[in-house]
């Protein structure tokens, strides 16, 4: 363990690392990766560092359960922890600047407010923190600006999520000529090469999507680049992203806002779990599929799923893009992988399709069709179903005309 600095010129530069005990060693290398990841970023508020408020990190290095607790923000760590401490018995409130997973499609803040009333969690939507003090109980008092006013919230402890931050102060990466953004973030190309043609970044100190398997798939892209001359480039287009609240949020792509902003010619159809044979059968309806596919159809721009689990459908769907997969007729062949589970967990009897990729080509496919497949877990008994009838209508909505066994 120690800490690092660049030293040296562009042309020539080197590490000084100096380490627990005070010694230093200068190393020198053909290339260099800064891998220093982020940190959890408190936005400006009045008063926020006079009160010990709750990171991340830290509101899991607590010993005991608060009370209540102030949740600020409706990203995906705000949504995971303020359901995580609900579900242990804390009395929580968002506050949220815009909406739940304002990143997402607005089905998904829609339902997960739905999911979130049910359990008592308050969301208080377009606000503003104006100020936080300590509260003559030991707790906090937040000043917020919501419709109708101002408001006065207190709870035991406050849990900052307005995001991350890279973690780059210190490298002394301006004496070496690697660029910076306004975030901190390490500058760099879609090959991961930074300004400087030695010095690499990977993961989120680039600013890039904060996900692990961005990482990992960083890190071997930047070998490949570096040591072989690669020349691979980072593309996002189909990256899958999972929000774990329950239902987990999961999305593959770009949103219909985002495809739409692009100028792509588009189509979004939103199916409620209440149509799927699998939530139904799992007894747990809360959620949706949505799908936006180019127009004409020439393949899948974006899918969005709210769901208990999601780790199948956004692994298959994110099989048909990553894959290039093109789609004849009735016809696919999918290799199932980019999560844990890497094999099917229900697939139809004598045939290669996952439930959720019939349900995927029928609404791509078909404005209203109705059809019968068996599928089957892991043992060996089977359930005989069949799958809605799915009918586009304006308004990305789905009307369906189904019936079930």
């Amino acid at each position: 363990h120690g800490n690092a600095v660049f030293t040296g010129t562009a042309a020539d530069p080197a590490l000084e690392v100096t380490a627990q005990d005070g010694t230093r060693e200068t190393i020198t290398a053909a290339h260099y990766l800064v891998a220093t990841g982020s940190t959890p970023w408190a936005a400006p508020i009045n008063g926020l560092d006079t009160v010990d408020y709750l990171t991340s990190t830290t509101a899991m290095e607590l010993d005991e359960v608060p009370e209540s607790l102030l949740v600020i923000g409706g990203g995906y760590v705000a949504l995971e922890q303020a359901q995580l401490f609900a579900r242990l018995g804390s009395k929580v409130t968002m506050l949220v600047r815009s909406r739940l997973a304002s990143g997402e499609e607005p089905e998904a803040s829609r339902a997960l407010m739905s999911v979130f009333a049910n359990e008592g969690i308050r969301v208080i939507r377009r606000s503003t923190v104006s100020s936080i003090t300590q509260d003559t109980d030991g707790g906090i008092a937040a000043q917020a600006d919501i419709a109708g006013g101002r408001e006065t919230l207190r709870a035991s402890k406050v849990l900052i999520a307005t995001g991350r931050r890279p973690v780059t102060d210190g490298l002394n990466l301006a004496g070496v000529s690697v660029k910076t953004g306004d975030k901190g973030e390490v500058v760099v190309e879609d090959t991961l090469v930074s300004s400087n043609p030695r010095v690499w970044a990977a993961g989120d100190v680039t600013g890039h999507p904060e996900y692990v398997y961005v990482a990992a798939s960083h890190g071997t892209l930047m070998v490949d680049n570096a040591f072989s001359d690669a020349g691979r480039a980072v593309d996002y287009s189909h990256l899958p992203r999972v929000t774990f609240t329950s239902p987990n949020l999961a999305v593959v792509g770009m949103t219909d806002k985002q495809a739409r902003d692009a100028g792509i010619r588009c189509e979004c159809r939103v199916v409620p779990l209440e149509y799927i044979p699998r939530a139904v059968v799992n007894r747990d309806t809360r959620g949706f599929i949505s799908i936006t596919t180019r127009r004409p159809f020439s393949g899948l721009t974006a899918n969005c799923t709210l769901e208990p689990p999601v780790s199948t459908p956004i692994s298959r769907s994110t099989a048909i893009e990553a894959e290039r997969i093109r789609w004849y007729s009735r016809s696919v062949s999918v290799r199932a992988g980019a999560t844990v589970i890497e094999s099917p967990v229900w697939m139809p009897i004598g045939s290669r399709f996952s439930i959720e990729q019939m349900m995927m080509e029928l609404s791509l496919r078909s404005r209203t069709t109705s059809i019968s497949y068996s599928f089957q877990p892991r043992s060996d008994s089977s359930i005989r179903t069949s799958v809605v009838g799915l009918a586009s209508r304006p308004e990305r909505t789905i009307a369906s005309n189904s019936s079930r066994l």
